[in-house]
């Protein structure tokens, strides 16, 4: 089942804030900043809409996500 989530005032996402989530896609139109592993163990996230300007730090939490930069 399909469970698709919209940020629209939140600009950082610190790290494991959405540790083990089941989202499976998420939009953060207004997002300046992404922590590591801010998506750790999100089995089901597919995919993540960011800014262009976001700032992600490395640490591979995107490694089963689509990024999509908008």
């Amino acid at each position: 089942m399909p469970f698709t989530f919209t940020l629209n005032s939140v600009e950082t996402i610190y790290s494991y804030a959405f540790n083990s989530s089941e989202i499976t896609e998420l939009h953060i139109p207004n997002a300046k900043l992404i922590k590591s592993n801010a998506f750790y163990n999100c089995q089901n996230i597919v995919k993540v809409f960011l800014p262009e300007d976001c700032e992600v730090e490395a640490a591979g939490f995107f490694n089963t996500t689509i990024l999509i930069r908008e």
